[in-house]
């Protein structure tokens, strides 16, 4: 806690108060019942459910189960002729000639609505020419 003055603004803080920091020597914004910061509490945790019995067996096997589907799935034919029809799907607004257009304008930070009016300023424009 801080002490205020008469006037509300903020003073030194008291003598008997901790500085708020983690083992590691990051900051602590909040007190949390651990005493770390986020990252290390979550790695404590973390280690406390690995210490488990089976627990790295369970789940080694849940990774075989959902890698190993996923990674057949994506590496068919069928796989990825649905991926480029989800692709096509979502960018159904934007002219294929303007797709390498509209990949450099999000590479520089525009949103979806903004390289939308560009690109359909731009295919007007075209039309027009």
């Amino acid at each position: 806690m801080t002490a205020t003055n008469g006037a509300g603004a903020a003073g030194a803080a008291s003598a008997s108060e901790k500085p708020c920091a983690c083992p590691c020597g990051a900051p602590i914004t909040g007190r949390g019942p651990t005493g770390m910061c986020k990252p290390c509490a979550t790695r404590a945790a973390r280690k406390v459910q690995l210490a488990k019995p089976g627990a790295i067996e369970k789940l080694r096997e849940q990774g075989r189960r959902t890698g190993a589907r996923n990674i057949r799935l994506a590496h068919t034919p069928e796989g990825k002729a649905k991926a480029a029809a989800a692709n096509a799907q979502r960018m159904a607004w934007c002219p294929t000639e303007y797709r390498d257009l509209n990949s450099t304008l999000r590479r520089k930070g525009f949103g979806l609505a903004e390289r939308q009016d560009m690109i359909r300023a731009e295919a007007a424009k075209a039309a027009r020419a």
